[in-house]
């Protein structure tokens, strides 16, 4: 099997001089593998949160996480499962095994 591996990762720091004051970290990892006789697997994992920070602890609506959409859960609208507010932390997982059509080699 051949595997491969990708990662990223993103931190936001708010509030110097701004009326908000949070951090935001979040993450994904997918691992991808072939097989014999035209199967690949991938397997992801995101995640992420919103820390809010001193005396005023306020998040606006633009800096939280919303789900939906073919990035996140397919058959949803973009941004559209949840809280309408969106959410402060999220994580999801997705596994799929596609395989290419026997009578297609060309595909």
């Amino acid at each position: 099997a051949v595997v491969s591996t990708q990662s990223t990762g993103e931190t936001e720091l708010a509030g110097f001089m701004g009326d908000v004051n949070h951090v935001k970290v979040s993450a994904e990892s997918q691992f991808n593998a072939r097989f014999i006789l035209g199967y690949s697997a991938t397997l992801s994992v995101r995640g992420g949160v919103v820390h809010e920070l001193g005396d005023n602890p306020r998040t606006w609506i633009t800096d939280k996480f919303f789900c939906g959409g073919p990035g996140s859960v397919r058959g949803f609208y973009e941004d559209g499962i949840g809280r309408p507010l969106g959410g402060t932390m999220h994580w999801g997982a997705g596994f799929s095994l596609t395989r290419k059509l026997p009578f297609s080699p060309h595909i």
